[in-house]
């Protein structure tokens, strides 16, 4: 009998892939506030909301690392 190796890393190994692309996961609570709601409108008008793999939001990191800062 063979012994299978699992195909899934460890939770830490994913969020460090994660950051490597500099791909954030934010609180639901952000998703309500008119800050944030202003750059969820610009990303649907911009890439719309067909992907696989996250959202992209259409701001540089300093100011999206800045914002997130601020709601919490």
């Amino acid at each position: 009998m063979a012994i299978r190796k699992s195909n899934k890393l460890p939770q830490t190994a994913v969020i460090k892939q994660i950051l490597k692309r500099s791909r954030y996961i934010v609180p639901i609570s952000f998703l309500s506030r008119p800050e944030f709601q202003s750059l969820l409108h610009q990303a649907e008008e911009e890439f719309g909301f067909d992907h696989e793999r996250g959202l992209t939001i259409p701001c540089e990191e300093v100011v999206f690392q800045s914002l997130t800062s601020m709601l919490r």
